[in-house]
């Protein structure tokens, strides 16, 4: 079978991923980050079998790249965006999450409202955006506004990095 793994230099990921393929699978490891042993794989290559090729889930037109370059695939898991939730999930203390736990998140930002213990996000003006569905220059144009709103809709702080970062809770208070 050939599968594809995202989030395959995670902890998640990179175990799957050693197991499928012990059992004979074709898979492809995709990842934002690369792993120390880990050889770049650009899709404009004449290489025919890459095992890994950087990507961001969260970015449309790579994903499409990838499906239309190397596809079809037989099973996609997305190890990314689960082991995140998971995590988000299950622990029961208070937790950050920044960059890769953000963009994991990104079209399951129920996870965050159902919450009972406190929960810091720290996204970027561009992590924002694609957890709130909406653009950059959104953002960019009321980041004040943005973070609170963002704040109250995830029932959690907010800290929006930048120029003169932002920081934002669910009560409405924000610095």
């Amino acid at each position: 079978m050939r599968i594809l793994v995202t989030g395959g230099n995670g902890i998640l990921g990179s175990g799957l991923i050693e197991e499928t393929r012990k059992r004979g699978n074709d898979v492809i490891s995709l990842d934002i980050s690369h792993g120390p042993e880990e050889v770049g794989f650009s899709l404009r290559t004449d290489v025919k079998a890459p095992g890994y090729v950087r990507c961001d889930v969260g970015e449309y037109r790579q994903l499409e790249r990838v499906f239309d370059r190397m596809g079809p695939f037989d099973y996609v898991f997305h190890a990314a965006a689960e082991f995140v939730r998971w995590v988000v999930e299950s622990v029961e203390v208070p937790t950050v999450l920044d960059a890769d736990g953000l963009n994991g998140l990104a079209g399951q930002t129920e996870v965050l409202r159902s919450l009972k213990r406190p929960m810091v996000i720290t996204p970027h003006p561009g992590e924002l955006a694609r957890l709130l569905g909406i653009s950059t220059v959104a953002v960019q144009a009321d980041r004040l506004g943005v973070a609170r709103r963002a704040a109250e809709r995830f029932q959690s702080a907010v800290v929006l990095k930048g120029y003169r970062s932002i920081v934002a809770d669910s009560s409405g208070r924000s610095v």
